[in-house]
């Protein structure tokens, strides 16, 4: 069987190497990033965009600019990426986790109102792995207590909901560019708002942080141009499968150890100094915008694939279908006892997956509270990320449903042990 790695990215080399050798671009070389930012706001549907060094960066600056009165309490969802209750909590805000909906991954809506007490000021929205959060009825919730939104679009860049794109319906909402997300731009984010003003607050901040230098520059470029070679085919099948083999046997997995920030492994970008993207930046982002709707075609017609081969197969727990638009498959989850050994079995036969690197809100350090969260909990224990990025083709979907029938029978069965 092909090897199939758990991600490739879009950005290519070629992409690179044809901006950096690029005197000129289309849109002029000096504007590109002002050009990029004003396109990326006219996609997502909204007066105003600003760059930022990353998406936590861009919550960073929303907050400032949104000042919003300290002892607020901010509900978010349970299953939430580890460092975003710490930034709330840096400027004097309470997070309140609410679980999530397990058909969906996103903040369960239902349980919404029952946290809301006088001091919530605002809904922090994650639309996680490319899934739009029932926007309808959280803008309801929001007016009705006279809530700010704030919504979290690193995962679904060009999702919609109600024919309006992610990012486009509360009071402002940030977007992450790093080299593995849908829309890459060498790492960095954008805070977008349909509000001037807001957006002159927001932009004041970027006058403190210097543009990022030639090194650290050519540190991403080579980050992202390292991610698409180990990707390609001959080095993949000859030499990342057999390492990652190697590594499994000791419980390891390699690319999440190197490469996952955790609780336990922080590489947050956000420390120290934050350095504002360039218009070499600009320039790779106008060609990825060009691209964005015809991949996330492909990652949705991929995912509902996945869908219609893996449907039936007993101890597997699978996403449910969205409406139209309403879900781009940045990640393609599904559940199932017995993880590790999981993961093990499809990777020795080929299929490289992920764990995922999400966190339980009320479990973080320094957040512990009653509510438990055992949707996000159990979530977290047991889902497994399956390939689902463009560049595959049906043979390698059929190729997916099949080893994943495979394993999960063979365990079901207790043909596989340790």
């Amino acid at each position: 069987m092909k090897n199939i790695p758990r991600f490739i990215p879009s950005l290519t080399i070629n992409d690179i190497r044809s901006t950096l050798f690029t005197r000129r671009h289309n849109a002029g070389s000096k504007d590109s990033l002002a050009v990029f930012t004003k396109q990326f706001a006219d996609y997502i549907g909204v007066s105003c965009a600003v760059p930022t060094p990353s998406a936590r960066v861009a919550l960073k600056w929303i907050l400032h600019a949104l000042e919003l009165p300290k002892g607020g309490e901010v509900i978010l969802p349970s299953l939430i990426f580890h460092c975003i209750p710490a930034i709330f909590r840096e400027f004097g805000l309470q997070p309140r986790f609410v679980d999530i909906d397990p058909k969906t991954y996103c903040i369960d809506t239902d349980r919404i109102e029952p946290v809301i007490t006088s001091s919530t000021v605002a809904i922090f929205p994650v639309h996680l792995y490319g899934r739009v959060c029932d926007m309808r009825r959280i803008k309801a919730i929001a007016a009705r207590y006279n809530l700010v939104i704030i919504e979290d679009c690193a995962q679904s860049c060009g999702a919609s909901y109600s024919g309006k794109r992610a990012g486009s319906f509360g009071q402002a909402a940030i977007f992450s560019f790093s080299p593995h997300k849908n829309i890459p731009v060498l790492g960095m984010g954008m805070a977008v708002t349909g509000s001037y003003a807001l957006a002159e607050k927001i932009s004041s901040w970027m006058k403190q942080s210097p543009c990022i230098g030639s090194i650290a520059l050519t540190k991403n470029i080579l980050y992202a141009a390292g991610m698409r070679f180990v990707t390609r085919p001959w080095f993949w099948d000859s030499i990342m499968s057999f390492v990652l083999n190697l590594f499994d046997r000791c419980g390891i997995d390699l690319i999440e150890a190197l490469t996952s920030e955790s609780p336990g492994n922080d590489k947050s970008s956000s420390k120290g100094i934050s350095y504002l993207p360039t218009p070499f930046y600009g320039k790779i982002g106008l060609s990825q915008l060009l691209r964005l709707e015809l991949l996330n075609q492909k990652r949705i017609y991929n995912g509902n694939k996945l869908l219609e081969y893996l449907q039936d197969i007993a101890g597997i727990e699978l996403p449910v279908a969205a409406g139209s638009g309403e879900n781009i498959y940045s990640s393609f989850v599904i559940r199932t006892d017995n993880r590790q050994l999981f993961r093990s079995r499809l990777r020795k036969i080929g299929i490289d997956t992920h764990g995922g690197n999400m966190s339980v809100g009320p479990h973080l350090l320094g957040f512990q509270e009653a509510n438990e969260c055992k949707n996000a909990f159990d979530a977290v224990k047991r889902m497994v990320h399956l390939p689902v990025y463009p560049e595959m083709e049906d043979s390698d979907l059929s190729k997916i449903a099949k080893a994943v029938k495979t394993v999960a029978e063979g365990i079901g069965n207790h043909e596989f042990s340790r």
